[in-house]
Parts: structure tokens; sequence; C-alpha cells
């Protein structure tokens, strides 16, 4: 086997690896008991848009969050009234976020700073997207300017939750994926 065909064979087995150990620890960290947004959904879709810019491993992290929705929906708070036309607002920040991170960094070349920017981006994105779904589509709030107002307010703690776990993970994910390439 040449050197070429060897390497190309360790980068596979290097991004699969990689692959496995997102999935699992997005899959936890959805159903272990945590703060309020604290997952590593959107450092894994950060880091699967920058590393590998393939719509297969975005797509791989998206079906483990739908499965752990299920399972907490389900089996583990049944009488949590979950509505299926709020997945939009859920979905649709972590597809943005992936487009964001892919085509904001091609070259698959990021430094803290951009992790940090990121992170914050994506929170952003996240929680503008998700708390306007929240609005819509709940009661607790008039749908007139003041209830969307309150309806952003009161999900400042969740943000910040979100922020910290997107900014967390993502280091956590950059670092293992130094230390594998090394």
């Amino acid at each position: 086997m040449c050197k070429f065909t060897q390497k190309i064979k360790v980068m596979k087995n290097y991004q699969y690896f990689s692959l496995f150990i997102i999935i699992v620890t997005v899959f936890l960290s959805r159903l272990v008991p945590h703060m309020p947004n604290f997952t590593a959904t959107s450092a894994a879709i950060l880091f699967t848009g920058v590393c590998f810019g393939k719509w297969r491993y975005f797509l791989s992290i998206i079906t483990i969050y739908f499965i752990a929705d299920i399972i907490i929906n389900k089996y583990l708070y049944p009488y949590n009234q979950y509505h299926f036309s709020s997945i939009l607002f859920i979905y649709l920040p972590f597809f943005l976020n992936f487009v964001i991170s892919k085509f904001l960094y091609r070259e698959h070349k990021i430094s803290s700073l951009d992790i940090v920017k990121l992170s914050l981006i994506s929170s952003l994105t996240f929680f503008i997207i998700s708390n306007f779904g929240v609005w819509i589509s709940d009661t607790l709030y008039t749908k007139n300017l003041s209830g969307l107002a309150l309806c952003y307010w009161s999900a400042i703690p969740f943000f910040t939750y979100e922020f910290i776990a997107t900014l967390f993970f993502s280091i956590v994910f950059f670092w293992i994926c130094k230390f594998i390439q090394h």
C-alpha cells in the first residue's frame, strides 16, 4: 500500500472516530439531566461544518438529536407537551449554523477567537429563531410586540446556558480533533 493511500485511510478512520465521539456526546448530553439548553448539539454542528463540511455528517447529528427528542418526549417526560409544529424553529437554526460554519471556514482553519465568534453566532441564531417559535406556538405570550419582547426577555437565561455549552463543547471537540490528528 502506498503512503498516499495509507494517509487517506487514516484520515477516514479519524473522521469516523471523531464523528462517533461527537454523536455519543450529543446523545448523552441530551438524555442526562442538565441545565436548560446545555447540550453539545450546536457545538457538534459547528465542528462538523468546519472540519468535515459534508451534509451526511450534519444529518447524522440531526438524526441522533431527533432520536433523543423522541426518547425524551415519549419515555422520559411523556407529560411534556411537545409540539411538532415547533420543530422547524428548533432545527432551522441548526441548519443555518451548519451552513455558516461550513462556508465561513472552508479552509478548515479555525483560531480560538473564531471558535468564540462561531459559538456566539450559533447561540444568537438559535436564541432568535427558537424563541420566535415559542412566541408563535405558545399561548403564554400575547401575540403582539410586547409579548414577543417578553418572550425574548424571559429566555435570556437559556441563551446564557446555550452559549456556555456551545463554547465549552466546541473547545472540547476542536481540542480532541487536534489531539487525534497528532
